[in-house]
């Protein structure tokens, strides 16, 4: 009896000490550091060099054609301010004849407006969308580079705590303009 409980005893301990060596061999976990931050995607948005550019840009090329279409507009009240001006002395042929020609210039210039503000809200569109590629671009770079396993977008949390090492907001825009601007130079 006394042998098997010294047996038991022996197994017991060698059985325990297997155990032992298995779980200290197993990774810990509990060691597993998550490192997380946040970006002010607006705020990168608004100060991306490239967004200024691309605003430029557009602007340029929407105000061209918004001069014409003014310049349109200019000659059409011309043409209506003649028709009015003349309208006693012309025979009543001529005046219709006069009043279809504004009549077709005013659809004419109606007919060009809605193109011009539909290909400038889809420019901007476009332009917004490679902004925030970018953006998304970087801030994934940056995360997988630094070891971030999150990253949230400022909007999005309800608290922060105020330590400067989880922003990354300067570091994107930082990187981001950095970046465009050897593009834009090379």
């Amino acid at each position: 009896m006394r042998l098997r409980r010294l047996t038991t005893g022996v197994v017991s301990f060698f059985l325990l000490l297997g155990l032992f060596t298995v779980v200290g061999s197993l990774p810990v976990r509990a060691e597993l550091v998550v490192k997380i931050g946040y970006v002010s995607v607006q705020k990168v948005f608004d100060e991306y060099l490239k967004k200024a550019d691309l605003e430029t840009q557009l602007r340029t090329e929407f105000d061209t054609r918004e001069r014409e279409l003014q310049a349109l507009g200019k000659e059409l009240m011309a043409l209506k301010e003649e028709l009015k001006a003349q309208e006693l002395l012309l025979t009543e042929s001529a005046k219709k004849e006069r009043e279809a020609e504004i009549s077709r210039k005013e659809a004419y210039v109606n007919n060009l407006k809605g193109p011009i503000s539909q290909d400038f809200r889809k420019k901007q569109e476009e332009y917004s969308q490679m902004i925030l590629t970018d953006i998304m671009g970087k801030i994934k770079e940056i995360a997988e580079r630094d070891g971030y396993r999150l990253v949230f977008d400022s909007m999005s949390l309800l608290y922060a705590t105020p330590e400067a090492e989880f922003d990354l907001t300067d570091t994107v825009l930082r990187e981001l303009n950095q970046a465009y601007q050897q593009n834009r130079a090379g």
